[in-house]
């Protein structure tokens, strides 16, 4: 397995790094899409039309924000699938009085296993996060009815960690440093997303039974007062996930330390959208397999 995508899949599911905070029942009720993927998400859908009668299966519904984008379109079932326990309880929660919703624990890389049918199958910010696409693209393929389509967005290039997070991770280590009275450094998380240009998703595609009916790239931007959001939250998760680690008396103070470092890092950047990255918005139909 790619080195890249092997540590990504670790954080992600086993819960061995960063992304270990969506299987953690405190952190994952604290999550929350960010808002500026909104407009990704909406750009997503407008590629396809999705009828009363068609039954939809959502890989990754987290707490369910793309799943209500999905409702909103009025299909008769959406079958909503995530591999995060805790993220998943919260989705049942949400969606406990819309019969038309049914939330199940689940994989892209074992979707067949808990799902039979589907018109069309769709994945919003989690293909990067695929253990095996080529695996994840063979069981769609399966579920999927002949001529369905898989509909789904993943990173082409991306600035974030520049624009949004290297200032964070770089804030978090000067306070950490500071307090334990030597150089602390944070893992290295730029460059782990897999980017994908168009020739590279037509090859991928190709080989296990799809071809790319749409494919059109889309630019990301965060401004100013959702940069503000992010670092709230980001405060808010740092002081849940020192606990245990420092004593309250070193998490009173670091916390007024970051908190000041950041807005200081705002004010010089006072006016500016931040480019967070570039999406690519991916529509492949299932093809006939020869033989």
């Amino acid at each position: 397995m790619d080195p890249q995508r092997q540590r990504l899949y670790k954080q992600f599911v086993e819960g061995t790094g960063v992304c270990s905070q969506y299987q953690d029942e405190t952190i994952a009720g604290f999550y929350a899409t960010p808002t500026y993927l909104d407009a990704c998400m909406d750009a997503l859908l407008n590629l396809i039309t999705i009828s009363p009668q068609e039954v939809i299966v959502e890989i990754g519904c987290g707490k369910g924000t793309s799943t209500r984008k999905i409702r909103a379109r009025n299909p008769a079932k959406i079958i909503a699938i995530d591999p995060s326990g805790p993220m998943l309880r919260h989705a049942q929660e949400a969606f406990q009085d819309d019969a038309t919703i049914e939330c199940k624990l689940g994989s892209a890389e074992e979707l067949s296993r808990v799902v039979e049918r589907a018109e069309k199958v769709i994945s919003i910010n989690v293909f990067r996060y695929f253990e095996h696409p080529e695996n994840a693209l063979q069981e769609i393929y399966r579920v999927l009815n002949p001529d369905g389509i898989y509909l789904f967005n993943v990173p082409v290039m991306t600035a974030q960690e520049e624009a949004v997070y290297t200032p964070l991770y770089k804030t978090l280590e000067a306070v950490l440093s500071e307090e334990l009275g030597k150089e602390i450094t944070l893992p290295e998380m730029k460059g782990v997303e897999p980017k994908y240009r168009k020739e590279d998703m037509e090859a991928l595609a190709a080989s296990n039974g799809f071809i790319v009916a749409q494919y059109e790239e889309m630019d990301i931007t965060c401004n100013e007062e959702t940069m503000h959001a992010i670092h709230e939250r980001s405060v808010a998760m740092a002081k849940l996930m020192w606990q245990g680690s420092f004593t309250e008396e070193q998490i009173e103070r670091m916390v007024p330390k970051l908190q000041e470092r950041l807005r200081q890092f705002r004010e010089g950047q006072k006016g500016k959208e931040f480019f967070v990255g570039r999406m690519a918005l991916v529509c492949l139909k299932k093809t006939q397999r020869e033989g």
